[in-house]
C-alpha cells in the first residue's frame, strides 16, 4: 500500500476529495446495502479495489480513478422549505421553537458565543431543498451542486467559491448588506440573481470594467474552459452606492501569492 505520508500537495487534495465522495458514497447505499452486498455494491467494490491496485505505479492516476468510481450524481430537488435561506445560514438555537423538529438531518453546530448554537442541516439535505421564495438559493445551490459532481479536486479553490457566492448570495438576499468584520463598513445590497460574470477584461489586473454590473446581483468569476484567467476576485458585487467589492476565495494560494493579490 502506498505511504499517504509521502503524498505530494495534489496527491494530498485528491485523497481527501477521495475520502468525501467514498463517504458519500457509502452514505447513500446505507448500512444495509454494504451489510447485504448487493451486486452493484460487490461490483463496485471490485472495480475501486482495482483501480487502487494502478497506485504502485500511478498514484494520482489512481486516486482520480477511484474518485470517479465514487462520482456523485445531482442531489435534485425536493419540496420547497421557506426555512432554506435561514437553515443554511444558521439558525440560532433559541429562535428556532419547534422549528427543530421540522429539519432533517439537523446540525448543531457551535458559536463564539457559549450561549448560543446555530441549528443547520447536512450538505446533502441543504443541496436537496428549495426556498420558493429566494432565487438566489436555488442559483447557489444548483452551482454547488454541477462542482460537487464534476469536479474531482474538491481542495482546488472551486467547490470553496461555490460556497462562498451561495452562502453570500442568501445573507444579502435575506439581509440587504454584506459585513464582513465588526469594524468593516456595511456594503448594501439586496441579491436578487447569482450569475457568472467577468470584471476584467482579460488576465491583465489594471484593465477592468464595472460597467455591466448590475445592482443588486452577485457575480462569480465565468472561468469556462476557453476563459482566460481571472487575475483578482473570485466573487464580486455592486453595491447601491456604487462601489465594487471584489472577494478573492483563497483556498489553494501559497502566502507569497496571497500578499502580492492582497497588495
Amino acid at each position: 500500500p502506498t505511504d499517504v505520508g509521502l503524498f505530494d500537495g495534489k496527491q494530498e487534495r485528491l485523497w481527501a476529495t477521495l475520502k468525501f465522495r467514498l463517504a458519500a458514497k457509502l452514505t447513500k447505499a446505507g448500512l444495509l446495502g454494504v451489510h447485504l452486498s448487493s451486486d452493484r455494491f460487490v461490483k463496485f467494490c471490485k472495480a475501486f479495489e482495482k483501480a487502487a491496485a494502478g497506485a504502485k505505479l500511478d498514484v494520482s492516476g489512481a486516486l482520480e480513478k477511484c474518485i470517479k468510481l465514487c462520482a456523485l450524481k445531482s442531489f435534485g430537488q425536493a419540496d420547497p422549505a421557506p426555512y432554506a435561506i435561514d437553515l443554511l445560514l444558521g439558525i440560532d438555537d433559541y429562535k428556532a421553537g419547534n422549528l427543530e423538529n421540522q429539519i432533517r438531518d439537523v446540525v448543531v453546530v457551535r458559536t463564539a458565543d457559549p450561549n448560543v448554537n446555530k441549528l443547520t442541516s447536512s450538505l446533502g439535505r441543504l443541496l436537496s431543498i428549495n426556498d420558493k421564495n429566494s432565487p438566489v438559493y436555488s442559483d447557489g445551490r444548483d452551482q454547488l451542486d454541477t462542482v460537487l459532481t464534476g469536479a474531482t479536486d474538491y481542495l482546488s479553490a472551486t467547490p470553496l467559491e461555490a460556497s462562498y457566492a451561495w452562502a453570500l448570495s442568501c445573507k444579502s438576499a435575506r439581509d440587504g448588506f454584506l459585513k464582513f468584520t465588526k469594524l468593516s463598513p456595511r456594503f448594501k445590497i439586496e441579491c436578487e440573481s447569482l450569475e457568472a460574470g467577468r470584471f476584467f477584461v482579460g488576465d491583465d489586473e489594471t484593465k477592468y470594467s464595472a460597467q455591466k454590473l448590475e445592482e443588486n446581483v452577485i457575480y462569480y468569476v465565468d472561468e469556462r474552459p476557453g476563459t482566460t484567467t481571472h487575475p483578482l476576485g473570485d466573487i464580486f458585487f455592486r453595491t447601491k452606492k456604487n462601489q465594487v467589492v471584489l472577494i478573492d476565495i483563497g483556498g489553494s494560494l501559497t502566502w507569497n501569492e496571497f500578499k502580492k493579490k492582497r497588495n
